[in-house]
């Protein structure tokens, strides 16, 4: 006969005071912010890229990165899961200090960090099915990954995704194939299927045609919502960022010059973020 799951009684520890610790501490979890960057430094020889960079991003939020050529937006999205050394500060991702993680700490937390490439980064000589499925390797062995061998339900999920970005008719084409707003979604549900807590995007727009990359930032925006992860979004393109974020960061010489929703973005900020550069 199956056994029967039966409800154990409270023991005598769990109190209404210890209750309502626990709930407090829950609370407190689902308040914390997703990534917390505190006085981020970076330097390429004597030069400094980033200079006492601080913000929040809580689960909810689409914040843009503006700034000139050469700003340090690039290098502040790359420090952020370490594919750029920072020389000082912290970045707390979920709570736990990057730099200061081991190497397969750091693995695990980078499985669940998705980017969004400006150059796309696909296997052009793969159908659009496997790039997706490239996002899956962090969860795969070595042996299934390099013969290409994943789960059933990486699959579906995949196939689920290419419909929800609009590929379902696509999805054994080369990407070589692709349209340049194609491979910008195959991107999108590459880092998507990585079931990650924080998406990185580096200049998602740069090389698309105006049309295109409303429809791409539009994209990008609905899949966050709809998928509850935060962005952090490194773009150049000032009009794409008030429209879509709800947050902006700028970035002038490596030191941020505004925070703030798009619209406090005043004439006054954006002449002190950019300078001298015409926009």
């Amino acid at each position: 006969m199956d056994s029967v799951s039966t409800i154990e009684p409270l023991s005598p520890e769990v109190t209404p005071a210890s209750m309502a610790q626990a709930e407090s501490l829950l609370a407190n979890s689902a308040s914390a912010p997703v990534l917390d960057v505190r006085h981020l430094c970076a330097v390429y020889g004597k030069r400094s890229i980033l200079r006492d960079i601080s913000f929040t991003l809580n689960a909810d939020d689409f914040v843009a990165v503006i700034g000139p050529s050469g700003a340090g937006k690039s290098t502040l999205i790359r420090c952020i899961n370490r594919l750029v050394e920072p020389n000082a500060g912290e970045v707390r991702f979920l709570g736990e200090d990057l730099r200061q993680s081991r190497p397969r700490a750091l693995r695990a937390a980078r499985r669940r960090i998705g980017m969004i490439f400006q150059e796309f980064n696909l296997v052009d000589r793969l159908s659009v099915l496997d790039n997706v499925l490239t996002g899956r390797l962090g969860y795969t062995s070595t042996v299934r990954s390099l013969a290409r061998l994943y789960a059933r339900a990486d699959i579906e999920r995949a196939l689920v995704l290419l419909e929800r970005v609009g590929l379902s008719d696509h999805c054994h084409k080369r990407a070589d194939r692709l349209s340049g707003g194609q491979r910008q979604r195959v991107g999108i549900a590459r880092a998507l299927i990585q079931e990650p807590r924080l998406l990185l995007v580096d200049e998602p727009t740069s090389s698309l045609d105006p049309k295109v990359a409303r429809e791409v930032m539009g994209l990008i925006r609905q899949m966050a919502e709809e998928f509850q992860v935060p962005v952090l979004c490194n773009i150049h393109d000032v009009d794409l960022a008030t429209r879509f974020c709800s947050r902006i960061i700028g970035l002038q010489d490596g030191v941020k010059r505004f925070e703030g929703r798009p619209d406090e973005l005043s004439p006054a900020a954006l002449r002190d973020i950019y300078a001298m550069e015409v926009l």
